[in-house]
């Protein structure tokens, strides 16, 4: 009896136990997409932001915004150079974007840009 209550017990909290939307949340992502040069939003409901992919795919270095769209809105990134012809792919464990996340690059259409993350 104690046995079966135990085990009852785990599969409650496996089922409701977890409410926050951190957790309870689905996979969200982008397809592969230049980033304009000016601020444009990626998405426009709250994300937790899994990992960033930017591929600069010109010989000049160019520099991209990252922010979220909350009142005002936060920098999660201004102005970072990326080398010319080079990826760079920034992991972020679920980091908070309220609002959603924009982006814009110092030369439109220079850099391809990919997000994946949970609402």
């Amino acid at each position: 009896m104690k046995r079966s209550i135990l085990v009852l017990s785990v599969l409650i909290f496996a089922i409701f136990g977890q409410t926050s939307d951190r957790f309870s949340a689905y996979t969200v992502d982008t397809d592969p997409a230049p980033i304009p040069a000016s601020l444009s939003a990626v998405f426009t409901f709250t994300l937790y932001v899994e990992e960033i992919t930017l591929t600069n795919k010109t010989a000049m270095e160019v520099t991209v915004t990252i922010q979220d769209r909350q009142t005002p809105a936060r920098d999660f990134m201004r102005d970072v150079p990326i080398a010319p012809n080079d990826v760079l792919v920034i992991r972020m464990n679920g980091r908070k974007f309220p609002g959603g996340l924009s982006w814009s690059a110092s030369t439109a259409d220079a850099v391809i840009g990919y997000v994946q993350g949970r609402r």
